[in-house]
């Protein structure tokens, strides 16, 4: 697969909980989700899963980009990232309820983790 080199981080504190954001115009991987690692200029790197698409679910009309990071996010948000995609795990889906799609993103940090036990992923 490919990597993408992110030039804005912007964070978002979004139900609850914050989660790294961003947004781009490069070439990316079609639509869906992906196990990813996410790196930082400093070498800091870390297990990744990461949606392309339009957030259905939520009525979303342009293209983002959203990383969860696997494992905590110490010391600063970087101000750039490289993700780099690994393996997709399923299209992008509009579900009936944010319940139901926090249960979907759920399976998927559990399959990426999964991945992740196989092929570890640090320099930390």
């Amino acid at each position: 697969m490919n990597a993408v080199v992110v030039e804005r981080v912007t964070k978002v504190f979004n139900r609850g909980r914050s989660d790294e954001v961003v947004a781009l115009s490069e070439v990316l991987p079609a639509p869906g989700v992906y196990v990813t690692r996410t790196e930082d200029r400093d070498g800091r790197s870390w297990p990744s899963v990461t949606n392309v698409g339009y957030r259905p679910t939520f009525g979303g009309k342009e293209l983002s980009i959203e990383t969860y990071l696997l494992e905590g996010l110490e010391g600063e948000t970087p101000g750039q990232i490289r993700v780099e995609f690994l393996r997709r795990l399923r299209d992008e889906k509009k579900f009936e309820s944010p319940e139901q799609l926090k249960s979907q993103i759920l399976r998927d940090v559990r399959r990426a983790q999964a991945y992740f036990r196989r092929v570890p992923c640090h320099n930390n």
